[in-house]
């Protein structure tokens, strides 16, 4: 349900458009509204491919649906239509010509592959170029939508209960970079039953968790890097994230294969730990700033289950080799 001030909320703002809805319908939260004359402004930051579409979308729509005596007068209202939109006579003319669609169908079969890039003027547009030369169709994207400016009406969510990527810090001074498309509050207690199990098998984090020396998954520092539903996107970013963060000890590099011609980028956004070794000062949760790792790592380590079976295992193999 929505707020109690929703519908004053969009009755007021409805007041101050310039073009009046033809219909509007509204039931609690739900609303049902047509404008008429309104299609995507030239001015936003979307690639002119995707403008043109508009108008020859439009255009063929009119030729396909109207009888032979009313297309003339049709196209005209069309014209002013889109004027009003904030094309200017150039752009609909040359949108409007009619399009060998044979050949613009062949040269899509031609097509080996797809590139999605943000729409930045004089940048992705001419890599879009090189990529056509390649046989590689490239699709624009907007780089901000409206809904990414607005802030949300509704509670924060537990960013424990998002999809995304993710890092996981331990005490030896390195991370973890994961990636799930259930809730990260989900795949942090795989993690710390596959830990408290001596697991290794199942987790490369078990798998560090139970190695020699003083590691301690520190779960409660995990941090969202990244929320993302999307499967390829998501994984991308768990690349590109391990690929950033230099101090991990994960297994693999990710199931995506990044391209070397990234690394002069990557190598410029690297991350360096917080959390150091040796002789350093580590801040161990329970511990303040500034004091030795010796004493608190120890009275942290009695308080995590798996951390004991990790050192009985660690025992355990020590007295079989001797």
């Amino acid at each position: 349900m929505g707020s109690p001030l929703s519908l004053s909320l969009s009755w007021k703002a409805i007041d101050t458009f310039e073009l009046k809805p033809t219909l509007w319908l509204r039931y609690v939260d739900d609303t049902f509204v047509i404008w008429t004359d309104r299609y995507l402004h030239a001015l936003p930051n979307h690639h002119p491919s995707q403008k043109r579409g508009v108008i020859s979308a439009l255009t063929e729509r009119a030729r396909r649906i109207c009888e032979p005596e009313h297309l003339e007068r049709e196209l005209k209202y069309l014209k002013v239509t889109l004027r009003s939109n904030g094309y200017n006579a150039s752009e609909i003319r040359k949108a409007m010509k009619p399009k060998n669609i044979t050949v613009r169908k062949a040269k899509k079969d031609q097509m080996v592959a797809r590139a999605y890039l943000p729409f930045i003027p004089r940048v992705t547009d001419r890599i879009g170029k090189l990529l056509d030369k390649h046989d590689i169709e490239t699709v624009f994207k907007p780089t901000r939508k409206i809904q990414q400016s607005l802030r949300s009406a509704k509670d924060k969510r537990d960013p424990l209960s998002v999809a995304g990527v993710y890092r996981k810090p331990c005490t030896c001074g390195k991370v973890y970079i994961g990636t799930t498309k259930r809730s990260m509050g989900t795949r942090l207690k795989e993690h710390k039953r596959n830990c408290r199990l001596g697991q290794a098998d199942k987790s490369a984090v078990a798998e560090h968790a139970l190695s020699e020396g003083d590691h301690i998954i520190l779960f409660e520092n995990t941090e969202l890097i990244a929320p993302n539903h999307g499967y390829h996107s998501r994984l991308v970013r768990e690349v590109i994230e391990i690929h950033k963060h230099t101090e991990n000890f994960n297994s693999e590099e990710g199931e995506v294969y990044l391209n070397r011609i990234w690394n002069p980028i990557l190598r410029n956004s690297r991350i360096t730990n917080r959390m150091t070794t040796g002789s350093k000062i580590v801040n161990v949760p329970g511990s303040s700033a500034g004091t030795s790792t010796g004493t608190n790592t120890t009275d942290y380590l009695t308080r995590h289950k798996y951390a004991l079976r990790s050192l009985k295992v660690s025992q355990r193999t020590a007295s079989h080799d001797g």
